[in-house]
């Protein structure tokens, strides 16, 4: 068998028309390079050896077309599962216009094409892309990394045999992705279901619509996870502390002031009652500073509220109610309708 392949190969490449004597020793070099590598390439295509095969017919075709050339190189790119290249090269033979003087093998080489393009076309497999649950003008669609026209989806997509993998993309959200195995001569399908973001549903929603949704997620995920309240929340809780703390110290002093006035009239005390003093003081000075404290950081707190609240936190609820905070020297308030 491939003693008579290449016998069409060496009839083909030399059935030409001959030409003047410059222009014959150009042609002849170039038909004699390409006899070379065709035969190199029928050589590994009875071998197995696909992808070296059908580098050597190309490199022959690029030095002489031949109809003979391209038909081994449609059929080596079919057996290496490139289908629909081969598909393509076949195509190719039969759509090409050969003059009548043309070798009679090539006629022969574009008849066979046809036959074996039309067995080929029944055992290329195809994928169809169905998406549901978001408008199809919305999405991204890319096929093994190649994007696919939102208008090809529902339709079969002929690909080659093998693993291939669909992703679709929708604004602000994670891809979905699908990996599928095709087999000669099947019909594949792949659902993907997209799941909206909540709000406005309907067909009166539009694009549009998910284009708000998208912007308003785009926002919220843009904001800090820190609640804007928590700053002045911590100010106040110290302070409601501290001003405790002044509290019970302060009422524990006055207590030992009047302990020491019942034991010394008139403030006049032996050496015993040292000790109580120097700790009534303690007592005193820690009500004081806490006080101090709790006031600052009550007056703090409040400030922060006011300062850092976001303008979209109204103070009207939905009641009608208004309240608003109130600073001044040494005080803190609040004023409103209710």
């Amino acid at each position: 068998m491939r003693y008579q392949i290449t016998f069409i190969f060496l009839f083909g490449l030399s059935a030409l028309t001959p030409l003047s004597a410059g222009a014959q020793v150009s042609t002849d070099e170039a038909r004699e390079k390409a006899r070379v590598l065709a035969d190199e390439g029928l050589k590994l295509y009875e071998e197995g050896q696909y992808d070296e095969a059908i580098e050597r017919f190309r490199e022959a075709e690029g030095h002489f077309h031949a109809l003979t050339i391209l038909l081994m190189l449609a059929r080596a790119y079919d057996k290496n599962g490139e289908m629909l290249k081969a598909q393509g090269v076949y195509h190719r033979i039969v759509k090409e216009e050969l003059v009548n003087y043309a070798p009679r093998v090539f006629f022969q080489s574009q008849e066979t094409a046809k036959q074996e393009l039309a067995a080929l076309t029944q055992r290329i497999p195809t994928l169809e892309i169905t998406i549901r649950g978001v408008p199809l003008d919305d999405v991204q669609i890319t096929l093994d990394g190649v994007t696919v026209k939102n208008t090809l989806a529902g339709q079969p997509l002929p690909q080659n045999p093998g693993k291939h993998t669909v992703v679709v993309t929708l604004p602000s959200r994670e891809p979905v992705r699908r990996t599928v195995v095709l087999s000669e001569g099947t019909q594949e399908r792949v659902a993907i279901e997209m799941r909206p973001m909540a709000g406005p549903t309907g067909a009166a929603a539009g694009n549009s619509a998910w284009a708000e949704r998208d912007a308003s997620r785009v926002s919220r995920d843009a904001q800090p996870s820190e609640p804007w309240y928590l700053p002045g929340a911590i100010a106040l809780g110290v302070g409601g502390l501290a001003l405790g703390v002044g509290t019970v110290t302060g009422a524990i002093a006055l207590s030992k002031v009047s302990e020491l006035d019942a034991k010394c009239p008139e403030r006049r005390c032996g050496e015993s009652a040292r000790e109580s003093y120097e700790t009534t003081g303690t007592l005193t000075t820690a009500s004081t500073v806490g006080f101090a404290v709790g006031g600052g950081a009550l007056a703090t707190g409040a400030a922060l509220l006011f300062l850092l609240r976001p303008a979209s936190a109204s103070p009207v609820d939905g009641a009608g109610r208004r309240a608003d905070m109130l600073l001044g020297p040494g005080w803190v308030g609040a004023a409103g309708v209710f």
